[in-house]
């Protein structure tokens, strides 16, 4: 009860309706609250809900850009494990992925950073010699 009587004070020295009118009369209901609009860049990087990988003579290339954390490093790691997978792995990337790279250690794996656009980073994943496959 005291409570209430602070609240209705609140309200009333404010001199304007407020969420506290609807928070003190239990028959009025809270508007909806819309959903935020997505951005035209955030509507790409939605759309983008899986890894690519695309297969050269003696590379094989995935991008995950556009991925949430930790899909990316899912990803990277199925594949490199995949019986099927060679000794080069290019990886396109939107951030410096650092919970890969001890991954790639115990694995058996060395990268290299490569030259790539702003916004992206590229790494080259190759198995260490001797590694077993």
């Amino acid at each position: 009860m005291l409570f209430y009587r602070f609240l209705t004070s609140v309200k009333y020295s404010m001199g304007r309706p407020s969420y506290l009118d609807q928070m003190i009369s239990p028959e009025k209901e809270l508007p909806p609250t819309p959903c935020p609009v997505l951005s035209a860049a955030d509507k790409e990087k939605a759309s983008h809900v899986s890894a690519s990988i695309s297969n050269k003579e003696t590379e094989t290339t995935i991008d995950v850009r556009g991925l949430e954390a930790p899909r990316p490093l899912v990803h990277i790691l199925t594949l490199l494990e995949s019986p099927d997978m060679g000794d080069t792995l290019v990886v396109i990337h939107d951030r410096d992925p650092v919970l890969l790279y001890p991954e790639l250690q115990d694995r058996g794996w060395t990268w290299t950073k490569l030259s790539a656009p702003e916004g992206e980073l590229h790494l080259r994943l190759s198995r260490k010699i001797g590694a077993e496959s």
